[in-house]
């Protein structure tokens, strides 16, 4: 019976211990990260799928990349539309030829109004730009 009672307050000592050594060399405290380059800094971080989206990014042939956008029109300007989506406003650039559908029916750029929700298939080209190759409003 003896040695429970000695072995429960070692236990406690070591562990009060443990807790004033965490506390004196700061492993209590919040440490704040500064700011980094995850693509040039830290490679070695990267999942081996981001490191491959990375070659892909980096590749010469690549074109351009697919975004599928939603969000509600807020203007018409030319042949850009902008909608707001997440809270974001996003400007994209409707291609010449590209698909405008209501529906079933084909209708032109001009046709969308304010207010009006569409789904649009665009591509992000090496410049950033957002390009629509197909809108489709609700």
């Amino acid at each position: 019976m003896n040695i429970k009672i000695l072995l429960i307050i070692i236990g406690l000592v070591m562990f009060a211990m443990g807790g004033i050594l965490g506390f004196v060399l700061g492993a209590g405290e919040r440490k704040v990260m500064p700011p980094i380059d995850i693509l040039v800094d830290v490679p070695e971080i990267l999942t081996n799928q981001e490191k491959k989206v990375m070659v892909v990014l980096e590749s010469k042939a690549l074109d351009s990349i697919c975004a599928n956008l939603t969000g509600e029109v807020t203007e018409i300007i030319e042949d850009t539309i902008v909608i707001i989506s997440h809270q974001e406003l996003l400007e994209i650039r409707v291609e010449q030829g590209a698909h405008i559908v209501r529906g079933l029916e084909l209708i032109e750029l001009a046709e969308i109004q304010k207010g009006e929700l569409v789904a649009i298939y665009a591509v992000i080209t090496e410049q950033g730009e957002l390009i629509a190759r197909g809108v489709s409003v609700h």
